[in-house]
C-alpha cells in the first residue's frame, strides 16, 4: 500500500485508479472459511455451523466465530490469516496488471522505498 500510496501523491495513478485496484485486490481475497476448509482445518458442517452463529452475531468476524465455538485455536486462525494475505498478489502488481503502471516505474518506487527504509534505520 506505501507504495501506490507513493504512487498516487506523485500523480502517477489517478484516485480511480487506486481505488480499482483496491476493488481488485478486494475481489481476489479468499474468504477464510473457504481457506480453513480447503486446508481441511474444518469441515464443511463445522464451517456452516461457523457461518450460523455469523448470522446471529453479525459483529463477528469468521475466525472468532470459529475460534468461539471451539473449531479453531486463535493460532489456527492467525496461520489462516496470513495464508489469506499471501495469496492475494500485491497492490504494486495489480497497478502494473492492470497497466496503470509499468514494471520499470514500480521497479523505481520499490528502490526508493528501499533507500527511505534505510535512511529511517
Amino acid at each position: 500500500m506505501k507504495i501506490a500510496t507513493r504512487l498516487y501523491r506523485r500523480g502517477q495513478i489517478t484516485a480511480e485508479q487506486l481505488a480499482e485496484s483496491l476493488c481488485v485486490a478486494a475481489k481476489r481475497r479468499k474468504p477464510i472459511g473457504q481457506i480453513a476448509l480447503e486446508r481441511r482445518v474444518l469441515t464443511i458442517r463445522q464451517a456452516m455451523e461457523v457461518l450460523a452463529f455469523q448470522s446471529e452475531h453479525s459483529n463477528v468476524q469468521f475466525g472468532q466465530a470459529a475460534v468461539r465455538l471451539g473449531y479453531l485455536t486463535e493460532a489456527e486462525v492467525t496461520s489462516l490469516l496470513g495464508i489469506q494475505e499471501e495469496e492475494v498478489p500485491t497492490l504494486s502488481a495489480i497497478l502494473v496488471e492492470l497497466g496503470y503502471v509499468s514494471t520499470q516505474t514500480l521497479a523505481e518506487e520499490i528502490s526508493v522505498q528501499r533507500e527511505l527504509a534505510h535512511a529511517v534505520v
